[in-house]
Protein backbone atom coordinates (compact mmCIF):
# COMPACT_ATOMS: atom_id res chain seq x y z
CA UNK A 1 0.00 0.00 0.00
CA UNK A 2 1.45 3.72 -0.83
CA UNK A 3 0.07 5.14 2.19
CA UNK A 4 -1.51 3.94 5.89
CA UNK A 5 -4.53 5.51 6.97
CA UNK A 6 -4.89 5.18 11.46
CA UNK A 7 -8.05 5.17 12.84
CA UNK A 8 -8.99 6.31 16.27
CA UNK A 9 -12.14 6.72 18.29
CA UNK A 10 -12.56 10.62 19.46
CA UNK A 11 -10.76 11.78 22.54
CA UNK A 12 -13.13 11.87 25.44
CA UNK A 13 -12.49 14.07 28.54
CA UNK A 14 -14.02 14.19 32.12
CA UNK A 15 -15.26 18.01 32.86
CA UNK A 16 -16.49 19.75 35.69
CA UNK A 17 -17.63 23.31 36.29
CA UNK A 18 -18.68 24.69 39.81
CA UNK A 19 -21.16 27.69 40.74
CA UNK A 20 -18.47 30.51 40.77
CA UNK A 21 -17.16 29.39 37.22
CA UNK A 22 -13.82 27.28 38.03
CA UNK A 23 -13.47 24.57 35.75
CA UNK A 24 -11.66 21.23 35.59
CA UNK A 25 -10.92 18.85 31.90
CA UNK A 26 -9.12 15.99 32.03
CA UNK A 27 -8.16 14.42 28.88
CA UNK A 28 -8.79 10.46 29.09
CA UNK A 29 -5.62 8.59 29.39
CA UNK A 30 -3.29 11.87 29.12
CA UNK A 31 -2.36 12.59 32.73
CA UNK A 32 -3.21 16.29 31.92
CA UNK A 33 -5.35 18.34 33.78
CA UNK A 34 -6.34 21.69 33.09
CA UNK A 35 -7.83 24.14 35.86
CA UNK A 36 -9.45 27.91 34.56
CA UNK A 37 -10.17 30.00 37.91
CA UNK A 38 -11.64 33.16 36.63
CA UNK A 39 -11.51 34.41 40.41
CA UNK A 40 -8.05 33.98 40.59
CA UNK A 41 -7.37 35.21 36.69
CA UNK A 42 -5.02 31.61 36.65
CA UNK A 43 -5.28 28.75 34.55
CA UNK A 44 -3.50 25.77 35.96
CA UNK A 45 -1.95 22.84 33.47
CA UNK A 46 -0.79 19.48 35.89
CA UNK A 47 0.96 16.77 34.63
CA UNK A 48 -0.37 14.14 36.79
CA UNK A 49 2.54 11.63 35.79
CA UNK A 50 5.65 14.29 36.12
CA UNK A 51 3.96 15.42 39.66
CA UNK A 52 4.01 19.34 38.00
CA UNK A 53 2.13 22.35 37.64
CA UNK A 54 2.49 25.05 35.02
CA UNK A 55 0.47 27.87 35.82
CA UNK A 56 -0.78 31.06 33.45
CA UNK A 57 -2.27 34.00 33.62
CA UNK A 58 -5.40 34.14 31.81
CA UNK A 59 -7.75 37.70 30.56
CA UNK A 60 -10.96 38.57 31.98
CA UNK A 61 -14.01 37.39 30.96
CA UNK A 62 -15.66 41.07 30.17
CA UNK A 63 -14.42 40.79 27.01
CA UNK A 64 -15.62 37.68 25.77
CA UNK A 65 -18.90 37.36 23.49
CA UNK A 66 -20.87 34.08 23.16
CA UNK A 67 -21.70 34.60 19.63
CA UNK A 68 -19.03 35.27 17.13
CA UNK A 69 -19.31 38.38 15.11
CA UNK A 70 -20.85 37.56 11.93
CA UNK A 71 -22.63 34.63 13.08
CA UNK A 72 -25.92 33.33 12.00
CA UNK A 73 -28.42 32.34 14.82
CA UNK A 74 -29.91 28.62 13.91
CA UNK A 75 -32.56 29.11 16.34
CA UNK A 76 -32.93 27.10 19.40
CA UNK A 77 -33.04 22.74 20.10
CA UNK A 78 -33.20 20.50 23.20
CA UNK A 79 -29.90 18.47 23.31
CA UNK A 80 -29.19 16.50 26.63
CA UNK A 81 -32.96 17.53 28.10
CA UNK A 82 -31.52 20.95 27.94
CA UNK A 83 -32.39 24.05 25.71
CA UNK A 84 -29.80 25.78 23.61
CA UNK A 85 -28.86 28.16 20.98
CA UNK A 86 -27.47 27.52 17.05
CA UNK A 87 -25.47 29.95 15.43
CA UNK A 88 -23.31 29.19 12.24
CA UNK A 89 -20.13 30.59 11.46
CA UNK A 90 -18.74 30.84 7.36
CA UNK A 91 -15.81 31.87 6.77
CA UNK A 92 -14.13 32.01 3.48
CA UNK A 93 -10.25 31.47 3.25
CA UNK A 94 -9.14 33.38 -0.12
CA UNK A 95 -7.13 31.19 -2.33
CA UNK A 96 -3.37 31.07 -1.84
CA UNK A 97 -3.89 32.54 2.20
CA UNK A 98 -2.75 28.93 3.33
CA UNK A 99 -1.29 27.38 -0.24
CA UNK A 100 -4.85 27.24 -1.03
CA UNK A 101 -5.33 27.06 -5.07
CA UNK A 102 -8.72 28.01 -4.76
CA UNK A 103 -11.12 29.91 -2.16
CA UNK A 104 -12.35 27.72 0.82
CA UNK A 105 -15.78 27.69 2.82
CA UNK A 106 -15.09 26.64 6.32
CA UNK A 107 -17.87 26.09 8.57
CA UNK A 108 -18.34 25.95 12.35
CA UNK A 109 -21.60 25.66 14.18
CA UNK A 110 -22.05 25.78 18.03
CA UNK A 111 -24.65 25.01 20.69
CA UNK A 112 -24.93 26.83 23.99
CA UNK A 113 -26.57 25.93 26.87
CA UNK A 114 -27.53 28.97 28.69
CA UNK A 115 -28.57 27.49 32.01
CA UNK A 116 -24.78 25.53 31.65
CA UNK A 117 -22.78 28.15 30.68
CA UNK A 118 -21.34 25.89 28.42
CA UNK A 119 -21.36 24.73 24.63
CA UNK A 120 -23.06 21.22 24.31
CA UNK A 121 -21.97 20.58 20.78
CA UNK A 122 -20.30 21.59 17.85
CA UNK A 123 -19.47 20.88 14.67
CA UNK A 124 -16.76 22.68 12.24
CA UNK A 125 -16.03 21.57 8.93
CA UNK A 126 -13.10 22.93 7.03
CA UNK A 127 -12.21 20.78 3.90
CA UNK A 128 -7.92 21.32 4.99
CA UNK A 129 -8.67 19.07 7.97
CA UNK A 130 -12.09 17.60 7.76
CA UNK A 131 -14.81 17.23 9.80
CA UNK A 132 -14.73 17.77 13.84
CA UNK A 133 -17.54 17.40 16.46
CA UNK A 134 -17.56 17.95 20.57
CA UNK A 135 -20.44 16.74 22.53
CA UNK A 136 -21.33 16.91 25.80
CA UNK A 137 -23.00 14.35 27.05
CA UNK A 138 -23.42 12.20 30.43
CA UNK A 139 -24.05 15.80 32.14
CA UNK A 140 -24.59 14.99 36.16
CA UNK A 141 -26.11 18.72 37.93
CA UNK A 142 -24.88 19.38 41.12
CA UNK A 143 -22.06 21.00 42.96
CA UNK A 144 -18.79 19.15 42.22
CA UNK A 145 -16.44 18.98 45.14
CA UNK A 146 -14.01 21.90 45.42
CA UNK A 147 -10.90 19.56 45.62
CA UNK A 148 -11.11 19.06 41.85
CA UNK A 149 -10.30 22.38 41.35
CA UNK A 150 -7.26 22.68 44.02
CA UNK A 151 -3.63 22.13 42.93
CA UNK A 152 -2.06 19.16 44.61
CA UNK A 153 0.16 20.59 47.33
CA UNK A 154 2.91 18.16 47.02
CA UNK A 155 3.39 19.34 42.90
CA UNK A 156 5.92 21.50 41.90
CA UNK A 157 4.89 24.44 40.20
CA UNK A 158 6.69 25.66 37.51
CA UNK A 159 6.93 29.57 36.97
CA UNK A 160 5.46 30.57 33.89
CA UNK A 161 6.69 34.07 31.92
CA UNK A 162 3.03 34.82 32.40
CA UNK A 163 2.27 33.91 35.21
CA UNK A 164 0.11 36.02 37.98
CA UNK A 165 -0.11 34.28 40.99
CA UNK A 166 2.54 35.41 43.33
CA UNK A 167 2.41 31.99 45.47
CA UNK A 168 2.98 30.14 42.46
CA UNK A 169 6.26 31.65 41.95
CA UNK A 170 7.01 31.53 46.19
CA UNK A 171 6.43 27.95 45.94
CA UNK A 172 8.44 26.90 42.88
CA UNK A 173 11.51 28.80 44.32
CA UNK A 174 10.70 27.03 47.79
CA UNK A 175 12.02 23.64 46.33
Amino acid sequence: FPYTTLFRSPPSATIARDSEGLTRREQTGTGIVFIYDPIQGLASVIDTRARTVRQFAIPSDETKSTSPLGAVALGWDILEGLLVEGTRLTRQVAAGESGNKKSIEVTSETWYSADLQSVLMSKGFDPRVGETTYKLTNIQRGEPSHVLFAVPEDYTIRDEPLALDSRSVEKSKSK
